[in-house]
C-alpha cells in the first residue's frame, strides 16, 4: 500500500488539557482493530508561554518548503491546531518559553502506542508524572542489561547487530552481491522452498570455510537471537563451505554453537536458523540465495564488525591534467528579469503579444496565489509540470515506465 493512500485514513485529536495528541488509522473493515498512537510534550524549570498543536504535515512546512526550512520554524504565530482527517498527518507541539541567564530547562517527549483509545488515554495520564517519566530511563536501562545477559552479549554486540539490522531493513550495497551475480539469477522464490526457506522474511547470508573462524559463527547467531529478541523476523542461512576435509567437524561446531544458544528451538523453521552444506546447494540456486540475501557476511572477510565498517572502493577518474590559460571568470548568471510586454500582466504572468503563451514568473518570495500543475505529454513520453519545477517523468506509460522517480511531496510540489 502506498504511504500516500495510507495516510488517508489516519485520523488526529488534540488533547489540549493533558497537552497531548493522539493518532489512529480508521479500520478498513469491520473485524480490524486499529492501535492508538500518543505524543506528548512537557517542559520543567522554565517559565511556559504558549502551547500549540499541529497534525497537519503540509500546514507545518508551508508551501514550496521542505523539512529543512518549515515554515512552522520562521513563522512566530501559532501552529494550526489543525485535526481530523488530514491529507499528510504529523504530530508536533509547540512550547514557548523563557529562560533566564545560565537557567536550564528539562524537556520531555514521549511517544507510544496502545491497544486501544483508552490504553493510550492511560499511557498519557501516566507520563504525566515526571517521575514516572525519570524513571523509564532506569527500567530500559535494567531491561537492557537483563537482556543482553539473557544472550551473554555486550552493550558493543548490541550495537553491531543494531547496525547490521539497519541494513536488513534498508539496502547496502556493501553487504550485497555484487551486481555481476545479481545479473545472473533466473530464479524466483520458489528456487528456495527446497531448502525449507519460504523467501517471506529477510534472509541474512553466513559463508563459512575456515573452522579457525568459527567465532563469526557465534557472532552471528547471537545477533540473530538478539534480534529474535526485538522482534526482527530473520532467516540467517549459514552455508558450510569447508572443503579440507574437516566438513564434518565444522558442521558439528556450528550446530553446537546453535543448540548453545538461543536458537535451537527454531532451527529450519521461519525466522531461525539454517544450515546448509554448500556442496549440496545447485550453482543457481547459490546465485539465486545470494541475490535474495539483504546481508552476506563471510569470513574470508575478517570479523563481523570489519565486515560492516567496510566501505566499497570507487574508482575515481582523475582527469589528465591541460594546462591552460589565465582567464578572468565569466560574471555570473544573473536570472532574467520578468517580461513586461504581457498582455494583462498581474505582476506574476500574462499573455504573449501573440495570445498563443502564458508566461508565469515566480520567484522564493513571490508564488501564485494557488498551486498549479501541468502535464505535458504525447503517446510516447510524458513529464509533470508545476510550479516548483518539474515532478518526474515516464516513458508511454506514468505508472510502468518512469524515467525519474517519483516523490510524493505535497508541501515541496505545491
Amino acid at each position: 500500500m502506498h504511504p500516500a493512500f495510507s495516510n488517508l485514513f489516519v485520523q488526529t485529536e488534540i488533547l489540549r488539557r493533558q497537552r497531548a495528541i493522539l493518532c489512529t488509522r480508521r479500520p478498513r473493515s469491520r473485524g480490524e482493530h486499529a492501535p492508538w498512537m500518543f505524543h506528548l510534550m512537557a517542559v520543567h524549570g522554565a517559565d511556559i508561554g504558549d502551547i500549540s498543536y499541529e497534525t497537519d504535515r503540509l500546514r507545518f512546512l508551508g508551501r514550496g518548503n521542505t523539512v529543512a526550512d518549515p515554515q512552522a520554524m520562521d513563522d512566530a504565530s501559532a501552529l494550526s491546531g489543525s485535526e481530523g482527517s488530514v491529507l499528510d498527518p504529523i504530530v508536533a507541539i509547540r512550547y514557548r518559553i523563557t529562560l533566564d541567564a545560565e537557567e536550564t530547562a528539562t524537556v520531555n517527549i514521549v511517544s507510544g502506542i496502545g491497544e486501544t483509545r483508552d490504553a493510550a488515554l492511560s499511557l498519557v495520564g501516566k507520563y504525566q508524572d515526571r517521575r514516572l517519566r525519570d524513571r523509564v530511563f532506569y527500567m530500559a536501562w535494567t531491561h537492557s542489561d537483563v537482556f543482553l545477559r539473557q544472550i551473554n552479549a555486550t552493550e558493543a554486540d548490541a550495537q553491531l547487530y543494531g547496525r547490521l539490522a539497519g541494513s536488513v531493513i534498508y539496502a547496502n550495497a556493501s553487504l550485497r552481491a555484487d551486481a555481476s551475480v545479481l545479473i545472473k539469477n533466473h530464479r524466483g522464490q520458489s528456487g528456495l522452498w527446497g531448502y525449507a526457506i519460504s523467501g517471506d522474511l529477510p534472509i541474512v547470508l553466513l559463508r563459512i570455510e575456515d573452522p579457525a573462524n568459527i567465532d563469526l559463527v557465534r557472532q552471528l547467531i547471537q545477533a540473530h537471537a538478539y534480534w529474535r529478541l526485538k522482534g526482527l523476523a530473520v532467516d540467517l542461512v549459514i552455508w558450510n563451505e569447508d572443503h579440507a576435509g574437516y566438513r564434518q567437524q565444522l558442521q558439528e561446531q556450528i550446530m553446537g554453537l546453535i543448540a548453545a544458544g538461543e536458537g535451537a528451538h527454531v532451527t529450519d523453521q521461519p525466522g531461525g536458523i539454517f544450515v546448509r552444506p554448500a556442496d549440496q546447494i545447485s550453482s543457481e540456486e547459490r546465485i539465486l540465495l545470494q541475490t535474495v540475501a539483504r546481508a552476506i557476511v563471510t569470513d574470508s572477510r575478517g570479523m563481523l564488525a570489519d565486515q560492516i565498517n567496510r566501505r566499497g572502493l570507487v574508482e575515481v577518474s582523475v582527469p589528465r591534467l591541460t594546462p591552460t590559460r589565465t582567464h578572468r571568470a565569466d560574471p555570473p548568471a544573473v536570472a532574467a528579469l520578468p517580461r513586461r510586454d504581457l498582455l494583462f500582466f498581474n505582476g506574476l504572468g500574462g499573455f504573449t503579444p501573440d495570445g498563443r503563451e502564458y508566461i508565469i514568473t515566480t520567484t522564493p518570495d513571490q508564488v501564485t496565489p494557488a498551486p498549479w500543475v501541468n502535464v505535458l505529454a504525447n503517446p510516447h513520453f510524458g513529464t509533470v509540470i508545476s510550479e516548483s519545477g518539474s515532478a518526474y517523468t515516464w516513458a508511454e506509460n506514468a505508472h510502468e515506465f518512469r524515467l525519474t522517480p517519483w516523490y510524493p511531496n505535497f508541501p515541496k510540489k505545491l
